[in-house]
């Protein structure tokens, strides 16, 4: 068995000259999700439903309900009205400009985190698996803040939240968020 000491000897040195530009991959396109979401002619509809599953949460095919100036209505109906992807299998190949509940509320995610510092709400995250927490972080903690968060006293929090959460239902949501800090440099412990 024999190994390269040095570059040399691999015989590929060459391929440094090489013009390449290397391209970044993403499953989804922020900018084609928002023309998606304005096509549909239900931008608030759609953001009622980021913000009931930012702050309330969905499981096992249970999404809920929302009411929209006085008007309640389900989140299914509203998701099969505006085309979202809803009750995919693990896996599912997605195009980069479809519409999933996860998607939505990070498109939303700078509404989502205004709406609920204006309404002093608090995500089932923060109620359920941070409520020792100062009450500040409410409008920094739910489901996609991930993407949003830059400051490491917050990621902390998100993290903390997610790892008790991870704790009581098997789950492994830190090891993606921590991913996703990573990628965007936000420093956490």
């Amino acid at each position: 068995m024999s190994f390269f000491s040095n570059s040399e000897e691999s015989g590929f040195d060459d391929l440094v000259d090489t013009n390449i530009e290397v391209v970044q991959t993403s499953s989804y396109d922020e900018t084609g999700l928002k023309d998606k979401i304005e096509s549909t002619g239900m931008k608030r509809e759609l953001f009622a439903c980021a913000l009931q599953l930012a702050v309330v949460g969905w499981g096992r095919d249970n999404y809920g309900d929302v009411t929209i100036e006085g008007e309640k209505k389900s989140l299914p109906d509203i998701f099969e009205e505006a085309g979202v992807f809803y009750d995919n299998e693990p896996g599912v190949s997605l195009g980069p400009n479809d519409l999933t509940p996860r998607r939505l509320i990070r498109v939303f995610r700078f509404q989502i985190k205004r709406y609920m510092g204006a309404k002093n709400l608090r995500s089932f995250l923060l109620r359920k698996y941070g409520a020792d927490k100062d009450k500040t972080f409410h409008k920094h903690i739910f489901p996609g803040a991930e993407h949003l968060i830059t400051e490491k006293k917050y990621a902390n929090v998100l993290i903390d939240c997610y790892r008790q959460l991870d704790d009581s239902q098997g789950s492994h949501f830190v090891d993606r968020i921590k991913t996703v800090f990573r990628t965007r440099d936000v420093d956490f412990d």
